[in-house]
């Protein structure tokens, strides 16, 4: 292996180590919302639980991100589009959020 070649892996190896894998938000998770007031679900159908996870990277920001977009792509899949967040913690190796889904009547303007 040649200097030039080493020199990419390592700098992609830790590109990549350093930001972790990105989850990305698929087009039915871009629709469901974040509700923080509980009192706001209290006519919508509860659809089960959902959780994020983002297991590495170093920053904090796009690990909690990430979890978010996760938990929004698994609320989607079982027809919901809020969400109620329970718990978020990060940790150094890794960030989770756990969340309650909902399907709530889509509000008339």
């Amino acid at each position: 292996m040649t200097a030039r070649r080493i020199f990419i892996s390592l700098s992609v190896a830790a590109i990549v180590g350093f930001t972790g894998c990105v989850t990305l938000l698929s087009n039915s998770g871009a629709l469901v919302r974040f509700e923080e007031n509980s009192g706001m679900i209290t006519h919508c159908k509860y659809m089960g639980t959902v959780k994020g996870t983002s297991p590495a990277g170093f920053i904090k920001d796009l690990k909690k991100e990430n979890a978010l977009n996760e938990v929004r792509n698994n609320a989607a899949l079982l027809g919901a589009n809020t969400v109620l967040i329970t718990s978020k913690d990060s940790m150094f190796d890794e960030t989770v959020v756990h969340a309650r889904a909902y399907h709530c009547p889509l509000k008339k303007e």
